[in-house]
């Protein structure tokens, strides 16, 4: 049986004296903005449930944080979070730490489970520590990117191609490129990386029912204007 929402809220005890202490006692409130949560998790990222509830639980504590007077029975929050700049500001910055969180819950879960459910683990906190992730993937030695399908192109520069990995994920292409390598695919996404001359990986995209998505460049990086010619080849590409 699903658990109600009060009964899943108070399943942590650092939770339950966090809102008594601060007497609020709005639940149909939280539930509101715990279910707006859930929702843009679930729609943010591939992780298994109990990982996914942790994630909803942190991000309701740092918006009880940072707006305690919303939670008020006299609040008007259920009309104030359903603006569409309440659930971007949300949106926006769990998808800023999408890469970091998908690493550590599939590669360090127990360490960061702890993290996720202590009241004391801030933004600043995580922002630190998505800061000190993607500065190990820029300190890491390069291995070779991983042998792919080559799409025919026209229009590409001598030497250039664009491979099809045919996977949704693909750690050895992230590791080359100082990203994540899509941990946090959606279903249906295939990964096209862009290979130079000399063989190593310069940017990867992200297709998805014949539609580009995500691009990347080296270290997590936006695509460099000097790669324009090649992202325009796929773009006017027959693959689609």
């Amino acid at each position: 049986m699903q658990l109600l929402f009060k009964e899943w809220l108070l399943e942590e005890s650092t939770v339950t004296q966090y809102l008594k202490d601060r007497k609020i006692s709005s639940v149909e409130n939280v539930q509101f903005l715990s279910k707006e949560i859930k929702a843009i998790i679930n729609q943010s990222f591939q992780l298994r449930q109990d990982i996914k509830d942790s994630l909803a639980k942190l991000f309701l504590f740092w918006k009880i944080k940072k707006d305690p007077e919303l939670f008020s029975p006299t609040s008007i929050v259920l009309t104030n979070l359903q603006t569409a700049e309440a659930k971007r500001e949300v949106r926006d910055t769990i998808n800023h730490f999408r890469d970091f969180i998908m690493y550590q819950s599939n590669n360090n879960w127990s360490e960061f489970k702890k993290k996720l459910n202590s009241l004391d683990y801030s933004v600043d906190d995580m922002s630190r520590d998505d800061e000190e992730y993607h500065q190990s993937l820029r300190m890491a030695k390069r291995p070779e990117p991983p042998e792919g399908e080559i799409v025919p192109l026209a229009g590409m520069p001598t030497g250039w191609i664009w491979v099809s990995l045919n996977k949704e994920y693909c750690q050895q292409e992230g590791d080359a490129m100082g990203h994540c390598g899509n941990a946090g695919y959606h279903p249906g996404d295939n990964i096209f990386s862009l290979r130079g001359p000399d063989g190593a990986a310069y940017l990867t995209f992200i297709v998805n029912n014949r539609k580009l998505g995500e691009s990347k460049g080296r270290d997590n990086g936006k695509p460099s204007s000097k790669f324009h010619p090649q992202i325009m080849a796929l773009l006017l590409g027959t693959w689609k």
